[in-house]
């Protein structure tokens, strides 16, 4: 729901910040669209002459790409209007509970998740600001970070199978062959498998585990010489069946995956704030009142709606009346409210590419968005020359190499491809918002009493009250302006900053000092219609036989001020 269509305030109008993003995406929709046609057109071409060699597997990639293409533009469709209504960003207590917002503003203090692991240890160790950053920005730099050890220690474990395989026998190089293979098909799937939405929860992020990592250790040193053992002599190797050796080509995907995960940690790292300021505006008093705490509630809640910003009501985290029992002479009684006003968003810096690049943070998002392009235009070229090689059928040994060849670059520069637009996007839909947070509480003893008002010797006119008196109420206000992060309009929100706000806080509580000591203990008399009904009691009881008529309310003023002038307690 956006409640701001029509409005005329735009406060809350974020501009789209995927706008920057979408136009990389859509460039790259392009270019895999026009290769996907062009294909289709080779392939209408060959069934003109009823050519069927091939065909089924070049229609096949092309499908595959107007798959890829139609994707895209879906998506840039859906992230092509953005609203942002009243109703957002998330409520705190999506993370925190009203106890827990207590407990933050009481102790100044944020509660941040101590690393878990050796290797989330080692990248705060590396990037102490990590450590200050909301759970789903830590969550998922331990997630890219693993997984780019991990595509470390299948180079380095590769590298020493080379070393330690005896390439000299025809057994030895299969060997080394099928192991290129294997790390390549492996690494292809750590770097295209889907990331976990760290946004809306926590996920498991044992990638490089110890089992793991033992398992791998021992198959670099015990593998390569155990599977020549097992083997017969002669063994073909996949470069005699597929006509194409994996060498250099793993070692090329490799290099290129370190430097996407490089700049994606580094874009991350740029965007992190410094140690966060967690300053409170606390206020502590005594009050003697002589009414009941309730009405400090109520003139808070007055003074928190004369604060609504863009008349957006204050998000309420919790409410609790003072109980005061009139039919008992004595008793405690205790009060609190926590509100927070409305999320707005600060300066807004997703506007297009010109201001994102002229930003330090965003810079690199765009970066990694270009490298997406680059990395999808030579998918689309490598598609197209596979296709191509695929229609015209294999004639010779080399015919099979030159279409491993082209299909593994494909899959390689896909999946490049694809997790560059992916690390941007997660890049893309941070939050920043800015809020004010007021805890409220009361708490003391009351007595209770009984005032009587008018001449109780002489006069006709009687009122009593009962009335509240409170010695020593404990008053606490706390104020915080906080600065808040969410990743995803519709995600949970987390506190990255509080600082404190006295003039706020002070004219707060000196309203509500005001208020409790200027409530009147007795009854008013005096109003309109009280003074009708009392010209006509007037009138019966002394006017002397007048009729009630001539009895004016402005001489019942006059004697319910007379009378009014003798109280008794």
């Amino acid at each position: 729901m956006a409640y701001e269509i029509g409005s005329g305030s735009k406060a809350l109008t974020l501009p789209n910040p995927f706008k920057t993003h979408n136009v990389f995406l859509l460039a790259s929709a392009c270019v895999v669209g026009i290769a996907a046609l062009y294909l289709l057109f080779e392939v209408r071409q060959e069934l003109a002459i009823r050519n069927m060699v091939g065909v089924p597997f070049t229609l096949a990639v092309a499908t595959s790409l107007l798959v890829i293409t139609v994707g895209s533009i879906y998506t840039v469709l859906s992230q092509l209007k953005f609203y942002f209504g009243r109703a957002r960003p998330a409520d705190l207590t999506d993370t925190m509970h009203p106890d827990h917002i207590k407990e933050t503003l009481r102790q100044q203090a944020l509660v941040y998740q101590e690393p878990r692991g050796p290797i989330a240890g080692a990248l705060l160790a590396a990037v102490p600001n990590l450590m200050y950053a909301p759970p789903p920005i830590r969550h998922l730099a331990q997630w890219q970070f693993k997984t780019l050890l991990t595509l470390v220690a299948l180079f380095l474990s590769l590298a020493v199978t080379l070393l330690l395989n005896d390439t000299r026998s025809m057994t030895g190089q299969a060997v080394g062959e099928y192991f290129g293979f294997g790390f390549l098909a492996y690494a292809l799937l750590v770097v295209v498998r889907p990331v976990p939405d760290f946004a809306t929860a926590a996920a498991s992020i044992d990638v490089l585990s110890v089992k793991n990592l033992s398992l791998l250790i021992v198959l670099v040193f015990v593998g390569p010489i155990a599977v020549t053992m097992m083997t017969p002599p002669i063994w073909h190797a996949p470069s005699d069946l597929v006509g194409l050796s994996p060498f250099p080509h793993v070692f090329v995907f490799m290099a290129l995956a370190f430097g996407l995960y490089a700049l994606f940690l580094v874009a991350m790292i740029r965007q992190l704030l410094p140690p966060p300021a967690t300053a409170v505006s606390a206020i502590q008093e005594a009050w003697n009142i002589s009414c009941n705490p309730a009405l400090i509630m109520g003139e808070f809640e007055r003074a928190m709606q004369e604060g609504w910003r863009e008349k957006i009501p204050n998000r309420d985290y919790l409410k609790v009346l003072p109980e005061v029992h009139l039919d008992q002479s004595a008793g405690s009684f205790a009060g609190e409210a926590v509100e927070e006003t409305q999320p707005f968003p600060r300066a807004p810096s997703n506007i297009d590419i010109v201001g994102t690049m002229k930003q330090r943070s965003t810079v690199l998002c765009v970066a990694l968005d270009a490298c997406g392009v680059a990395f999808m235009i030579g998918f689309a070229i490598a598609a197209c020359l596979l296709g191509q090689k695929l229609l015209g059928g294999i004639r010779s040994p080399r015919d099979t190499g030159d279409i491993t060849l082209y299909g593994l670059y494909t899959l390689i520069l896909g999946a490049l491809g694809r997790y560059a637009f992916n690390a941007a996007f997660h890049l893309w839909r941070r939050f920043d918002f800015e809020s004010r947070l007021v805890w409220l509480e009361v708490n003391g003893q009351y007595v209770s009493g009984r005032v009587d008002q008018g001449n109780m010797l002489q006069g006709d006119l009687r009122a009593s009250t009962t009335m509240v008196q409170v010695e020593g109420m404990t008053f606490r206000l706390w104020v915080a302006e906080i600065y808040s992060m969410t990743f995803g309009k519709d995600a949970r929100r987390f506190i990255v900053s509080m600082t404190g706000n006295y003039e706020v806080a002070n004219a707060l509580a000196s309203r509500l000092r005001e208020f409790a000591a200027n409530q009147a203990s007795v009854a008013k008399l005096g109003n309109q219609a009280n003074l009708e009904r009392l010209a006509t009691n007037l009138a019966l009881s002394k006017a002397g036989g007048a009729a009630p008529q001539q009895v004016t309310a402005a001489t019942a003023a006059a004697v319910l001020g007379v009378n009014q002038g003798e109280e008794r307690n």
